[in-house]
């Protein structure tokens, strides 16, 4: 898998990433990561296109930070993963609701844990 997201840079309000990336246009499942030190974690996604991943980098962040007293020491971008083979099960899925990405299944902040990668 190869990172293909931008490190979060806060400047007040305003996000780095969503602003200066550059969309990843090959084809693959495309998700929203957060890192903590060496550990990588897969929150949300997949979805069929980078800048739709994109998109949804600040609405994890903030969720994660209302759920997770850790958030807001982690870095937030995407990550792609190649078509074939199952998909990465994500913490958050990706279904919108009320501008957070949700799951049906996720109850807390613990869920974000469960889709650990390192």
């Amino acid at each position: 898998m190869r990172g293909v997201g931008a490190e979060r840079i806060d400047s007040g309000a305003a996000t780095w990433h969503a602003w200066h990336m550059q969309p990843d246009p090959q084809p693959g499942r495309y998700y929203v990561t957060a890192i903590d030190g060496p550990k990588r974690y897969f929150l949300a996604g997949p979805w069929d296109t980078h800048v739709e991943a994109l998109a949804q980098v600040e609405a994890v962040r903030r969720f994660a930070e209302l759920t997770d007293p850790r958030a807001i020491w982690m870095a937030y971008g995407t990550a792609r993963q190649p078509l074939g083979g199952e998909p990465i099960k994500s913490a958050l899925g990706n279904q919108l609701s009320l501008g957070f990405v949700v799951n049906e299944g996720s109850k807390d902040a613990r869920g974000i844990a469960a889709s650990q990668v390192s």
